[in-house]
């Protein structure tokens, strides 16, 4: 077994900087910066801190003590564990005045883990999240429930939500439309015997395209801007506008068969029937 070997806090911070400027993660990472809970001690770290966690797929993430303040603790065995930067400070005096003063002198690295890898205790702004869901009229949400497929909230770790094919569910970090439209439609795609394993990209183009589509469909707001940016980062060549046009269409005929999915679910025939009598 390969030991363990924690990068050094030079090391962190390459890797941070090749993030946001070479793969052009910047913007995604200030967007995910304002949708922290503000109770959680990630919202008082630095931006810098915030996107280490980001770039590791990690949203609520805390040492072990504050973990236990909440009644949570890191399960046993080996566990995910992030790290991000302190200051290394030290106190020297002043040659004239005799005074102390601090000094910067480097950073320290401090282990955190993230809130998959703990357990015990709900936390408060989870449970207030699950329950908005709960609440929150997400466009086709009975349709989740026509297919069997198990829709749950929690944590945001990096991401906004995924479809995991093995256990059949949709974990959402967000209660977004958007989102989850998005994750629906990899549901559907799934189900329609589409495999993203031979062509991932080719899968995560159709479930965008999907998404606006249907967000357009029934009358919801669809982040344009972002779907291009999240678009572009499939597509090889993706600012080419020729390239991009010719990607979009070789994947449309799977768009148009997820709605036609949608249209012919039991779910849908019932919503048409409402509409009508309204």
């Amino acid at each position: 077994m390969k030991k363990f070997k924690a990068p050094s806090s030079q090391e962190i911070l390459k890797d941070l900087v090749t993030t946001l400027i070479e793969e052009e993660e910047f913007p995604k990472y200030m967007k995910k910066a304002f949708s922290i809970p503000k109770d959680i001690p990630l919202a008082k770290w630095s931006l810098a801190n915030q996107f280490i966690c980001f770039r590791n797929n990690c949203f609520d993430c805390r040492g072990k003590k504050q973990w236990e303040e909440v009644e949570r603790h890191v399960k046993n065995g080996f566990q995910k564990a992030v790290f991000i930067l302190g200051p290394r400070i030290i106190k020297i005096k002043d040659k004239d005045t005799k005074e102390e003063k601090e000094k910067l002198v480097g950073w320290r690295r401090i282990m955190v883990f993230p809130y998959e890898s703990t357990e015990g205790q709900e936390l408060p702004y989870l449970q207030k999240m699950k329950d908005q869901a709960e609440l929150c009229s997400l466009p086709l949400v009975e349709i989740v429930k026509e297919m069997g497929v198990n829709l749950k909230v929690q944590p945001g770790v990096g991401y906004y939500g995924y479809f995991d094919r093995k256990s059949n569910e949709i974990a959402l970090c967000t209660t977004d439309e958007q989102v989850f439209l998005h994750e629906l439609s990899h549901s559907i795609d799934h189900k329609l015997g589409n495999s993203d394993n031979e062509d991932y990209a080719g899968g995560e183009i159709v479930a965008e395209l999907s998404a606006c589509f249907l967000a357009s469909i029934y009358g919801k707001r669809a982040d344009m801007a972002f779907t291009k940016q999240y678009l572009q980062k499939y597509i090889k060549d993706g600012k080419n506008k020729a390239q991009f046009a010719y990607t979009l269409f070789k994947y449309l005929d799977r768009v148009r068969a997820i709605y036609q999915f949608i249209k012919d679910s039991a779910t849908h025939k019932t919503m048409s029937i409402s509409r009508s009598n309204n």
